[in-house]
């Protein structure tokens, strides 16, 4: 399973690193794995941090409800991320995803009965503080998912004049830097294997947003117009 910041309603802390924040000024992180889609960080980072009582190259520490294995994202002093939050507290339990890596430890339809919303968050980098939050879509899931996945999952991806965020069956959603929907876009419902769940991130190139979708019935990368979210094409 990928690696990002698992968000639930037992672990909910988002830890920022000092010395990551004050390198973001200097060089975005604006997708999966970083500008350069690599992983690699031009400058050193800290190997080691605490946030205990005597916290060690930590910055701060805020609680974030909900589920989420998407990574954050930050363009300029502002950190984006995404997260699906049971609509009733009451099902936080039972919604968010298990510590193993295999099996199935609940039936995968039980989560597509809970109410979710979708939100895509906005944090300051400097305080941490909120800056805001959109729910871009509430209700049931279309799908069931794999009980150590999330509905949140696919790390959302920005170019500095719009944060672009994907939940997988749940849609396409393009927001502007201050919260305000642009566009969303439905690519459809389709059979998963063992109701595994979708993961893969969208990436940008110029005007076109580009999101990849497997499923069983008929995979497919799709191009959409990063203006309008009107499809340029499609290739099987």
């Amino acid at each position: 399973m990928r690696r990002g910041i698992m968000l639930t309603i037992k672990f909910v802390s988002l830890l920022c690193v000092a010395a990551i924040v004050s390198h973001a000024a200097a060089e975005d992180y604006p997708q999966f794995r970083g500008a350069a889609a690599n992983a690699v960080s031009p400058k050193p980072l800290p190997t080691t941090w605490s946030g205990g009582k005597d916290p060690t190259n930590v910055r701060w520490k805020i609680a974030l409800p909900g589920e989420g294995w998407s990574q954050p994202i930050v363009w300029e002093n502002r950190l984006y991320l995404t997260a699906a939050i049971p609509s009733n507290e009451a099902d936080a339990d039972k919604a968010g995803p298990e510590k193993h890596t295999g099996g199935y430890g609940r039936d995968r339809g039980d989560l597509a009965n809970l109410d979710y919303q979708f939100q895509v968050r906005c944090i300051d980098t400097e305080t941490g503080q909120e800056i805001w939050q959109r729910t871009v879509k509430e209700g049931k899931p279309p799908s069931g998912r794999h009980s150590t996945n999330t509905y949140a999952t696919e790390t959302p991806v920005t170019d500095g004049e719009h944060v672009y965020a994907y939940f997988g069956m749940n849609g396409v959603y393009c927001l502007d830097m201050d919260g305000q929907v642009v566009w969303d876009v439905d690519l459809g419902n389709f059979e998963m294997r063992a109701d595994w769940g979708t993961a893969s991130s969208p990436t940008l190139l110029d005007d076109r947003l580009f999101v990849q979708v497997d499923n069983e019935q008929q995979s497919f990368l799709v191009a959409l117009d990063t203006k309008t979210g009107d499809e340029v094409w499609r290739v099987n």
